[in-house]
């Protein structure tokens, strides 16, 4: 034992203090890992409500997607191709048709 350098106890003393850095690494990343999956679910509930106050339309599915819901392309005289129809805009300018198409 007196040919390892610094002997035995030194190592041992040097395999503890490692091992406590690593669980306290482990820890923090484990910290860091939960809140960046909480930081990531609201990005995604925040776009989702950003695309349904700019179109105006509702999703069916806003939490718990990955996603927003695919929603059909459609027509609006304020807005023009959008994913809302004239008839249900919900910030019509002067003179706005309800019933205004694409043709």
């Amino acid at each position: 034992l007196s040919t390892i350098p610094g002997g035995l106890a030194d190592n041992q003393t040097n395999l503890a203090e490692t091992l406590q850095a690593n669980a306290v690494l482990t820890a923090t990343n484990t910290t860091m890992s939960t809140q960046l999956a909480q930081i990531m679910q609201g990005m995604q509930l925040l776009q989702t409500q950003m695309a349904v106050r700019h179109t105006g339309d509702t999703p069916t599915n806003v939490q718990g997607s990955q996603s927003a819901p695919q929603v059909p392309w459609m027509y609006c005289w304020t807005h023009g191709k959008c994913k809302h129809s004239g008839a249900i805009c919900k910030h019509k300018k002067e003179g706005h048709k309800d019933d205004a198409t694409m043709e």
